[in-house]
């Protein structure tokens, strides 16, 4: 904790060319003021505001998100530093240094499980785009479990459109789906199944992906959530990645 409010002060104040030490940054501190919607004591102007978040430090939840309001203004260097005081103190939390600044806190997913996500992201292009956003939605600080789902979505039908519906520039998850059932005979899978047809196995997937978002859609059913859960938006987005990987790699293609 001591270094992260190291980290924090640092943040929070500047090197004045006359006078020596540290000062207040006034204006950083109204930003953390207005962001954090947690006022300041300003009675003795900013020092009074700097040691009121001093004494904050122990409300976790109100200092992680400091720490990741503060993160989107830093350097590489200065997120990988944060990143290694969180490692080293076996925080849940960790810096996301996947792509370039600005940069924030995700939660800390196993490192096997986020190496593959990642890998996946890096290789897709486009929807390895729309992955990464979905992947900051499901693990930031402040989640958005239906905003995540609707760029799972997005994230196969950019890799998949090609391959699945390569004349309909305005194919969606649904069209493809579609496309599928009407003719699997136009692809194939890698992995052959004992029994079954791995097209259709692997349409189901897609459509499991599609139908189960239930609040795409407006509806006047009272029993349809009005929005995604944190669970189902996790689970979609894992199922998402795995079917880009699969799209990426040729795992599923069109007969030549």
């Amino acid at each position: 904790m001591g270094s992260l409010l190291d980290f924090v002060e640092t943040q929070l104040t500047y090197k004045s060319p006359h006078t020596s030490g540290r000062h207040p940054d006034r204006e950083k501190l109204k930003e953390v003021e207005r962001k954090l919607r947690v006022p300041l004591e300003w009675s003795q102007g900013g020092q009074s505001a700097l040691n009121s978040i001093r004494y904050n430090v122990d409300d976790r939840d109100y200092f992680l998100s400091l720490v990741d309001l503060l993160l989107s203004g830093v350097t590489t260097d200065g997120a990988e530093e944060v990143e290694q005081h969180l490692a080293e103190g076996g925080s849940a939390w960790t810096v996301d240094l996947s792509g370039d600044a600005p940069f924030r806190l995700l939660r800390r997913v196993d490192p096997t499980v986020t190496a593959a996500a990642r890998a996946v992201m890096s290789a897709s292009g486009r929807a390895g785009k729309h992955l990464a956003k979905a992947w900051a939605e499901v693990y930031g600080r402040n989640p958005d479990p239906s905003t995540a789902y609707r760029e799972a979505g997005r994230a196969v039908e950019a890799i998949g459109a090609p391959v699945i519906s390569p004349n309909n520039p305005k194919a969606t998850l649904g069209t493809m789906i579609a496309d599928m059932r009407n003719d699997p005979t136009k692809w194939v899978v890698v992995l052959t199944p004992n029994a079954g047809d791995p097209v259709l196995m692997f349409r189901e997937t897609m459509q499991l992906l599609w139908t189960a978002e239930l609040s795409r859609h407006g509806t006047a059913d009272e029993t349809v959530p009005l929005h995604v859960s944190p669970s189902e938006a996790e689970a979609a987005l894992h199922l998402a990645v795995t079917l880009v990987h699969w799209f990426h790699s040729g795992a599923i293609k069109a007969k030549r």
